[in-house]
């Protein structure tokens, strides 16, 4: 191949593979979202399992969106914690979307009250909740936080082809 240049050859050992969806339940519905190693499906579904343990309905606007950002709170901190590629990390997926499990993260909710940022960033444990006695997922090390920020990168050669890259861990405008 000509450097910097991609042809069908740099192709041929590339495999697409089939994930499958993250599913939950919200008020009878069901919800069916994107799976791992993509986040967001299991961290909205977390959330939702959360927010089904309030009777949102009775509740003013402002409320509701109260428990929504802490439901999101507890729900990106169990992210954080535990969420990889399920090629290189045991990702216990059926304790995070346990609705047992939703119902403990969602008493630490005060619907009066913010959370405090320590409370709000302390992941739970959802191994209790896993059903799996076959193997021994929790991990026995913590891994350090990853930093929050944007990384870009961009490559240029000399016969003036460009790549450019950037890659975003969930920051406001992801430009931290």
């Amino acid at each position: 191949a000509v450097a910097g240049k991609m042809s069908l050859s740099d192709l041929d050992n590339y495999e697409a593979r089939w994930r499958l969806p993250v599913r939950t339940t919200y008020r009878g519905l069901d919800v069916v979202s994107m799976g791992l190693p993509s986040s967001g499906g299991i961290t909205v579904s977390e959330a939702l399992n959360i927010l089904e343990n309030f009777e949102l309905d009775k509740l003013p606007r402002e409320q509701v969106e109260h428990l929504y950002i802490e439901a999101a709170r507890l729900a990106f901190a169990d992210r954080n914690a535990y969420v990889g590629d399920p090629e290189y990390v045991d990702v216990p997926v059926q304790g995070l979307l346990s609705k047992d499990y939703a119902k403990q993260r969602a008493a630490l909710i005060n619907p009066q009250q913010a959370m405090s940022r320590a409370t709000a960033a302390a992941a739970g444990d959802p191994y209790d909740f896993q059903q799996d006695p076959s193997i021994p997922l929790r991990p026995s090390k913590k891994v350090p936080e990853e930093r929050k920020h944007t990384t870009h990168l961009t490559v240029s050669d000399r016969e003036g082809n460009i790549v450019s890259y950037t890659y975003t861990i969930e920051d406001w405008g992801g430009n931290g």
